[in-house]
C-alpha cells in the first residue's frame, strides 16, 4: 500500500494552495526566507501532485547568504520522489555569488529564482507581481543569523517594497516568527483573513490579502505590463537570439514561427564551427561581468538539456592566460570562495601536469570550471526542434504591416510570410532596418532612434589534429590574447580552432586587428582597469556576413550553409537578418589573419603553435569568417520597444547585438523576453535589466525603460 502524502502545511493552506493556482497559466510565489529548502518540497509535492495546477510556477526565494548544497540536499532526501529534483538543482548549485540565479527545473515547467542579499534591497530589483508570499524564518523558529531576518528588519520601508511588489488580491502567508507589525502590514494595504491556520511544526499562521483602499497608483504597475495571452509570436532571425527567443516561449505554450531569409538555420555568426563560453571579469565586478554570469547559467542549462556533452559541447573549463604577472589581479579584491567555480587562481585548479605544461605560463593563469565550448549551430538546431516553433526558411522580410493588433511580414514579391500579435526582431546588423519597418507600421518613426549597432569583422583559423600536434594541446580550451579549443569532435576525427582576428569595417584590405591588442574599434565606457579584453570576448561566435564564392573553405566544405546563389543585387540588409555579404576575402587577407592567430597561439599554448608551424607546410589551415555586430557598450539589446510615457510599443522586441558573446547572453535574452510577456519574474536584477534594455539608446526614452519602472 502506497504511503499518504504528508499534509499540507499551514502556511501553504494560508495561501489557499493549492487552490488559487487552478486556471492560470502561471503563478508566482515569493518566499521570503529560502532557508535549506524547507518550503520548497511541500511547494513542489502539491504542484507536481494536483492535475489542475497552473502550467508554469515561479518560485522566487531570498537568502541572506549562499545556502550550503548539503543541507538543501539533505532536506530534499526526505522524499524519495524528490531525487530527480535534487538532481537537477545538484548540476548547477554552484557559483552562488551575491544576486539573482535562476533554476529551470521539471523540463522548463518550474523555475526557482534564488536572490541573494538583504530583504529590502532584493525586494527593490525585483520586476514582478507576486501572487502568492510567505514570509517568516523557513525552519519556522525564531530569526537568528543564518535565516536571513535578523539584521533585515521588517520595518516599515521593508513592508512597502514589499507590497509594491504584490497585486491587488495577492496572498500573504506571515509565520509567526516573521517580525512583521500589523500595523506596518495594514498601512500597506493588506488585511486580515480569519482565523489563523495551525500545524505541528507551525502553529498560529496567519493569512493576509493585499486589498488597499486606495487605488493603487500607475507609477505601481508600470512594469511589468500585464501578461500577453500565450498565443503567436513571429521572430525574425534563425541564429543564437531568434532560436533563444523560440525555445524560450515555446516552454511557455507559444506557437512561434521563426523567419529566416536563408535556406538554413545559423546561416550567420551562429554558423561558427566552436565557439567558447567563459565569464567576463572585471575589478569592479560590474554588469558586463555579473550579466556573463547570468548568461552562463542559462547557457550551461540549456546545454545539459538539449545537446549531446562530448559532441555538441563539452563543460571542460577554460583556462584564461593573462598580460598581468598576478593573473589574481583580474579579480575583484576579496573574492569569496563562492566565486571560485567562476575564477580561480591556478593552484587550486585541478589540473593535470601535462595540461599545465602546455600552457604558456604554467601556474600562473585562472581557472574557469563554469565555461567550456559549444557548437552554435548544433544548439541552434536543438532551440528550433521545440515543440511549437516553426522555422521557415527562405523568408527576407521586406515590408511590415500592422493590422488589428497584429503584426503581418511580407516578402519581396509582396507575399505574407506570417502574421502574429507578437514580433520579436532578432537580425543582427539588420535589426536597424527591420526595426525602422516596424515602426513605420505602427506609424511610430518620429519615435525612432538609430540603434548603433557597429560592425567588426574576423576570421578563425582551424586544422584537423594530426599524430604531431594532437598532444601538445590541452583538453579545456584556453583564453587571454586569443583563445583555442582544441579536441573538438569534427566529422569523424577531431580539430583545433584559435582566434580570432578583429577587423573593423573601412580597413584596407588585407590589414587586421587583434582584439586584445587593439581593441574594438571604440573603446566602451565604464570599462574598469583590470577588465581583460579577451575574458570579454572569450573566443565566442562572431556576427558573420553572409559569403557567396568568397565563402571560406570551413562553411563550404564542412557543411555550414553559404550564401544561396540567385540574391538579387538590391536585397535589402532587413532581409538577409543574420549577416550581410561582404566583399571576398583575398587570399593576402586570409593568410595575414592565418598568422595572427598563430602568433596568438604561441602566445597561449608554445609548443602547440610551434608543432602546428612545423607541419603547415602539409597542412591545409582552414578559415571561417565573419562579422560581429555590437554597440558602444558591449552589451545585447533586449527587450520591449519603448514608447513617450509609460508604456512599451505592443508587440515589439528586439534581441540583438550579441557581439562576441552570443553563446552567453542568447540563452538569458530569450528567457528574459519570454519572461516579460508573461509577466513573470525575470531572471536578472532590475539593474542588469537596466544595463541590456532597448531604452537606454532612445535618448530621454530611457528613463521610460522597463527597468526604471518599479515605482
Amino acid at each position: 500500500m502506497a504511503c499518504a502524502s504528508p499534509p499540507d502545511p499551514a502556511w501553504l493552506r494560508a495561501l489557499d494552495l493549492p487552490q488559487a493556482w487552478r486556471g492560470h497559466r502561471a503563478w508566482r510565489v515569493l518566499d521570503t526566507d529560502f532557508g535549506h529548502g524547507e518550503r520548497l518540497l511541500p511547494l513542489w509535492r502539491v504542484w507536481r501532485h494536483d492535475p489542475q495546477a497552473c502550467h508554469m510556477l515561479h518560485l522566487v526565494v531570498f537568502a541572506r547568504d549562499a545556502p550550503e548544497w548539503a543541507h538543501v540536499q539533505s532536506v530534499l532526501a526526505a522524499d524519495a520522489t524528490a531525487a530527480p529534483l535534487s538532481d537537477e538543482l545538484a548540476s548547477s548549485w554552484a557559483g552562488l555569488l551575491p544576486g539573482f540565479h535562476r533554476f529551470v527545473l521539471h523540463g522548463g515547467r518550474l523555475q526557482l529564482t534564488l536572490c541573494i542579499g538583504e530583504t529590502q534591497a532584493l525586494l527593490r530589483q525585483q520586476c514582478f507581481h507576486a501572487d502568492s508570499v510567505v514570509a517568516g524564518p523557513a525552519s519556522g523558529a525564531a530569526p537568528t543569523k543564518t535565516s536571513g531576518f535578523e539584521g533585515d528588519g521588517w520595518d516599515g520601508w521593508t513592508v512597502k517594497a514589499l507590497a509594491r511588489v504584490c497585486r491587488r488580491g495577492s496572498r500573504l502567508s506571515v509565520l509567526p516568527a516573521a517580525g512583521l507589525s500589523p500595523a506596518d502590514l495594514s498601512a500597506t494595504g493588506w488585511v486580515a483573513q480569519g482565523s489563523a491556520a495551525s500545524d505541528a511544526a507551525t502553529p498560529g499562521v496567519r493569512c493576509f490579502v493585499h486589498e488597499p483602499a486606495w487605488q493603487i497608483k500607475t507609477t505601481r504597475a508600470r512594469w511589468p505590463q500585464a501578461a500577453r495571452p500565450v498565443s503567436h509570436c513571429v521572430v525574425v532571425g534563425a541564429g543564437l537570439a531568434g532560436a533563444a527567443v523560440a525555445a524560450a516561449l515555446s516552454l511557455r505554450g507559444w506557437q512561434v514561427t521563426v523567419l529566416d531569409a536563408q535556406a538554413a538555420p545559423a546561416a550567420g555568426a551562429s554558423g561558427l564551427p566552436v565557439g567558447l563560453f567563459a565569464p567576463q571579469l572585471s575589478r569592479d565586478d560590474g554588469p558586463r561581468s555579473r550579466l556573463s554570469r547570468a548568461g552562463i547559467r542559462a547557457t550551461l542549462q540549456v546545454a545539459r538539456r538539449l545537446l549531446r556533452h562530448g559532441q555538441d559541447w563539452a563543460p571542460s573549463g577554460v583556462a584564461h592566460v593573462g598580460a598581468a604577472a598576478d593573473p589574481t589581479d583580474a579579480l575583484p579584491r576579496n573574492w569569496p570562495a563562492h566565486g571560485h567555480p567562476w575564477a580561480v587562481a591556478a593552484g587550486s585548479a585541478s589540473l593535470d601536469d601535462h595540461a599545465l605544461s602546455t600552457l604558456a605560463r604554467a601556474g600562473q593563469f585562472l581557472w574557469h570550471t563554469m565555461a567550456g565550448w559549444i557548437k552554435p549551430r548544433q544548439l541552434v538546431a536543438a532551440w528550433l526542434r521545440q515543440p511549437g516553433v516553426r522555422f521557415q526558411p527562405g523568408s527576407p522580410v521586406q515590408h511590415i504591416a500592422r493590422d488589428g493588433g497584429a503584426w503581418r511580414l511580407f516578402g519581396p514579391q509582396g507575399q505574407l510570410l506570417a502574421e502574429a500579435p507578437q514580433l520579436v526582431i532578432a537580425g543582427a546588423g539588420g535589426s536597424p532596418d527591420l526595426l525602422q519597418l516596424a515602426l513605420s507600421a505602427a506609424g511610430q518613426t518620429h519615435a525612432a532612434p538609430p540603434l548603433p549597432l557597429t560592425p567588426v569583422d574576423g576570421q578563425v583559423t582551424w586544422a584537423k589534429h594530426t599524430a604531431h600536434d594532437a598532444a601538445a594541446f590541452p583538453q579545456f580550451p584556453v583564453n587571454g590574447s586569443g583563445s583555442v579549443a582544441a579536441h573538438v569532435p569534427w566529422h569523424g576525427a577531431t580539430a583545433w580552432f584559435a582566434g580570432a582576428t578583429y577587423e573593423p569595417p573601412g580597413r584596407s584590405r588585407g590589414e587586421s586587428r587583434s582584439a586584445q591588442h587593439e581593441g574594438y574599434p571604440y573603446e566602451p565606457p565604464g570599462r574598469s582597469q583590470g577588465e581583460s579584453r579577451s575574458a570579454q570576448h572569450g573566443g565566442e561566435p562572431s556576427e558573420p556576413p553572409g559569403r557567396s564564392q568568397g565563402e571560406p573553405r570551413s562553411a563550404q566544405h564542412e557543411g555550414y550553409p553559404h550564401e544561396p546563389p540567385g540574391r538579387s543585387q538590391g536585397e535589402s540588409r532587413s532581409a538577409q537578418h543574420e549577416g550581410y555579404p561582404s566583399a571576398p576575402q583575398d587570399a593576402s587577407t586570409e593568410s595575414q589573419a592565418h598568422a595572427q592567430n598563430l602568433a596568438r597561439l604561441a602566445g597561449l599554448l608554445p609548443e602547440a603553435a610551434s608543432r602546428v608551424a612545423r607541419a603547415s607546410a602539409g597542412t591545409t589551415l582552414q578559415a571561417w569568417r565573419g562579422t560581429r555586430w555590437t554597440v558602444p557598450d558591449r552589451l545585447p539589446v533586449a527587450g520591449a520597444w519603448p514608447m513617450p510615457g509609460d508604456a512599451v510599443l505592443p508587440g515589439l522586441w528586439l534581441s540583438t547585438a550579441m557581439g562576441s558573446r552570443g553563446l552567453t547572453h542568447a540563452a538569458l535574452c530569450g528567457e528574459l523576453i519570454a519572461a516579460q510577456m508573461g509577466a513573470e519574474p525575470l531572471p536578472i536584477d532590475a539593474d542588469l535589466l537596466r544595463s541590456i534594455d532597448v531604452g537606454r539608446f532612445a535618448g530621454a526614452a530611457a528613463s521610460r525603460s522597463p527597468a526604471h519602472r518599479r515605482g
